[in-house]
């Protein structure tokens, strides 16, 4: 797009130049306008005045203004070089330093970018992965506080059984001689094993014919108790243990949790 030229008239020109502090007479921009000393259009016709452009204008105030301002010695130039060379010293020393700082902001960038590219990796992966299924690992873990919960229920209500039945032998038919206590589930046997590089205690208790398995996962003197599945690589290392130590009939009792074999066949 080309920009529009500006045009002065010769009273414009004056009230210019009255501002620059140049002159205020009009008689005076007339001569220079006829003399050439300010470029401009001559009238077309004899009613119509001089027309300068803003471009010519500003050119005769910058001349007019450098004619008279006044000489500077030898060594005012020599004091004006030396300033304007300190200061390229400074602006280059400066743009050495950017430089640095550049440098640096780029290898920082690198380093960002391989964590993030690092980042990006790992999640994908994770996404990859099988989901733990922990709905499942709930109910499991439900299951079985409610077993253990019930096992405690039914060994409280055997034990207030007893209880009445000593308070009053007669009135429940009971000889006077003592019978034996139900003393609830009874420790059959523990095994130890390694799996995965990790040492393992299995605690096996029987009460009423049937099996309770407590796994316990040793590190130094603490033993961590732990849950695990019936199906899982930890629990079928458990079992062959079992079978190595105590027969098959033990490990098919443990795995099944139904067939009970009684503590008299189990070879400790």
């Amino acid at each position: 797009m080309v920009g529009v030229i500006r045009m002065f008239t010769v009273q414009e020109v004056v009230e210019r130049l009255t501002e620059e502090g140049i002159t205020s007479s009009k008689q005076m921009v007339q001569r220079w306008l006829k003399e050439g000393r300010i470029d401009a259009e001559p009238p077309k016709k004899r009613k119509d005045g001089y027309r300068v452009t803003e471009q010519a204008l500003n050119r005769f105030i910058e001349s007019w203004k450098e004619a008279r301002s006044p000489k500077r010695s030898a060594n005012e130039y020599e004091a004006e070089i030396k300033s304007l060379t300190l200061e390229l010293n400074r602006m280059r020393a400066e743009i050495d330093h950017l430089r640095e700082e550049l440098q640096r902001a780029n290898d920082r960038e690198k380093v960002l970018s391989a964590d993030l590219h690092n980042a990006i990796d790992k999640l994908d992966e994770q996404k990859k992965a099988p989901s733990v299924d922990w709905k499942r690992k709930y109910d499991e873990a439900l299951k079985r506080g409610r077993e253990k919960t019930n096992m405690l229920i039914a060994a409280e209500q055997e034990i207030d059984i007893l209880k009445k039945k000593l308070a009053d032998p007669e009135k429940y038919g009971v000889q006077t001689k003592p019978a034996a206590v139900d003393e609830g589930p009874i420790l059959l046997f523990t095994v130890r094993f390694q799996f995965q590089s990790k040492k393992y205690e299995a605690k096996v208790y029987t009460y009423r014919e049937m099996y309770s398995v407590y796994l316990y996962e040793i590190s130094g003197k603490i033993q961590k108790e732990i849950q695990v599945d019936k199906s899982s690589p930890l629990f079928k290392r458990f079992l062959k243990t079992v079978r190595d130590k105590h027969g098959v009939r033990v490990e098919m009792a443990l795995a099944s949790w139904q067939q009970p074999v009684s503590a008299d066949e189990v070879d400790l």
